[in-house]
């Protein structure tokens, strides 16, 4: 389905095994489907609170392991 379909489109944009992709985005089915499309691609998801300041953000991205 659509998780496979993104697992695919971010293979092809050069997400690789172990690679960490940042989720932002509000409580919706699409977050559901990238919950499970980026493991489905090797990759780690590492989700964003859509309610944070920039400051905390930019912290949480600048130290993602």
């Amino acid at each position: 389905g659509r998780s496979r379909r993104l697992a695919a489109g971010l293979a092809a944009l050069g997400v690789e095994h172990g690679d960490r992709v940042g989720t932002f985005a509000w409580n919706h089915y699409q977050h559901l489907e990238m919950y499970f499309g980026i493991p489905g691609a090797g990759a780690v998801c590492h989700t964003l609170n859509v309610r944070l300041f920039p400051r905390q953000l930019a912290y949480i991205v600048n130290h993602a392991e």
